[in-house]
């Protein structure tokens, strides 16, 4: 996991070559404008998520971590938290991997919590249970989904 401000991002463009097209997208702020949903770049090597979300009462978060994707997390207004548990270390599988959906949980406790604000990013690789709650009050979140 790394997490960082979004104004250094391109310091980790060498850690994957579609890291460069998510600048690229961050930078020219085409994002503001579309709404919630998913939204394709580059056929299934790269797509974002552009949700926001008001303070919700309080729910358990599952781990989740997914193998196929790298989550690059980006938060544009408000903040969240998120839990981290590292996947060789996670004991209790709650939902089998799903390779439709990318994505299996836990039942794990995090090991850590961390909260984002606006203009950082977090990046979750396959290893990184990542646990995301809601937020204490809003948060707009660009998520980038990386083919590995």
């Amino acid at each position: 996991m790394i997490i960082d401000s979004l104004d250094t991002l391109n310091h980790y463009s060498s850690l994957h070559p579609e890291f460069s097209k998510v600048i690229e997208v961050l930078n020219s702020n085409m994002y503001r404008n579309l709404p919630n949903g998913k939204h394709i770049i580059e056929k299934d090597r790269l797509y974002m998520i552009i949700e926001d979300q008001v303070h919700m009462p309080e729910v358990k978060c599952t781990l989740e971590a997914h193998k196929k994707y790298i989550d690059i997390q980006c938060v544009i207004e408000g903040s969240f938290s998120f839990g981290w548990k590292h996947i060789d270390v996670c004991n209790a599988v709650c939902k089998e991997y799903s390779e439709e959906a990318d994505i299996m949980f836990f039942s794990d406790e995090p090991l850590e919590h961390y909260t984002l604000h606006s203009n950082q990013f977090a990046i979750f690789f396959p290893h990184d249970a990542h646990a995301p709650r809601t937020p204490s009050k809003y948060v707009k979140k660009v998520i980038f989904k990386v083919r590995v």
